[in-house]
C-alpha cells in the first residue's frame, strides 16, 4: 500500500511507461515516506474508442487518469503535496499539459485493508510533515522547463 492505478490511452512506448512507473513510485516514496517496495503501480491502456468524455471519443492526450488507494488519516497538507508530486511526475513523463491529468486519492480505512489476512494499522504522517518542513521537491515541472525530457 499505496496502490496507484493509471488509465492512459494505448500506444505509448514501453520505455515511457517504465519511466512513468518509476517517476510515480519516486513521487509517492518522497512525499509519503513509504518504502519503494510498498508502492504498487498498475497501468491500464485503453483505446480511445473504449472511452468517453462528454459522450464523445476523447483525444488520446486527454486520457491520463490516476487513482491512488491509500490508508486514510494523512493530513490535508500531505495529500495536497502528493497530488502535486504525482501530477508533476505524470506531466514530465507523459509530456501532457497539467489540465489533462486527473488524479483521485481514495482513502481507505486501515481496517478494510489486509496484508497476509491481517488488517493494517493507521497511516503514519511523513517525517517532513512532523518536523514542520515543506514537502521534498522532485524534478522541475515540465511547465518550468524549456523542453520535454528526452526518453532513451
Amino acid at each position: 500500500m499505496p496502490y496507484l492505478h493509471a488509465v492512459i490511452a494505448a500506444g505509448r512506448p514501453a520505455a515511457q511507461k517504465r519511466s512513468l512507473i518509476r517517476a510515480l513510485t519516486d513521487a509517492t516514496q518522497r512525499v509519503l515516506g513509504v518504502p519503494r517496495s510498498d508502492v504498487c503501480v498498475f497501468i491500464c491502456e485503453l483505446s480511445t474508442e473504449n472511452l468517453g468524455a462528454g459522450g464523445e471519443e476523447p483525444d488520446a492526450a486527454k486520457i491520463n487518469n490516476f487513482t491512488m488507494f491509500l490508508r486514510e488519516g494523512r493530513h490535508l497538507t500531505v495529500r495536497t503535496a502528493l497530488l502535486e508530486a504525482l501530477t508533476d511526475a505524470a506531466e514530465m513523463e507523459l509530456g501532457v499539459p497539467r489540465p489533462n491529468i486527473q488524479i483521485l486519492l481514495s482513502e481507505v480505512a486501515p481496517a478494510n485493508i489486509g496484508e497476509g489476512g491481517v488488517p493494517m494499522g493507521p497511516a503514519k504522517q511523513p517525517t517532513w510533515f512532523i518536523a514542520g518542513r515543506d514537502a521534498p521537491s522532485g524534478p522541475a515541472r515540465l511547465s518550468e522547463t524549456s523542453s520535454r525530457r528526452e526518453l532513451p
